[in-house]
């Protein structure tokens, strides 16, 4: 588990993980995050754990053949919102089956 969360350095986390982490641990010892962050769902954290590979590899480009969908990155809100939505219900399909739903 080590290995997916932290790629190669397990000492070193890095990224929106690492940002999700922090969040949990100051919710935790402190009760509060002195940051003001929203407890947002990570699109790109959630293909990791649920596919069992690095952060790295679960950016739109490097998506598991399942995931991957028609709709294209246009870098409009409205049009990466679709994308997103689709990789989403992509995702939760693939966690049902994990679970034999």
């Amino acid at each position: 588990m080590l290995g997916i969360l932290f790629e190669v350095r397990p000492d070193l986390p890095r990224g929106r993980l690492f940002a999700s982490w922090l969040y949990w641990y100051f919710l935790r010892y402190i009760g509060t995050s002195p940051f003001r962050h929203s407890r947002a769902f990570d699109l790109k954290t959630a293909v990791s754990v649920t596919e069992g590979i690095p952060t790295s590899r679960a950016g739109r480009s490097r998506l598991p053949a399942a995931l991957t969908v028609e709709q294209a990155h246009t870098l409009h809100a409205g049009d990466d919102a679709i994308g997103q939505a689709q990789i989403f219900a992509r995702l939760m399909t693939a966690v049902d089956r994990k679970r034999g739903r």
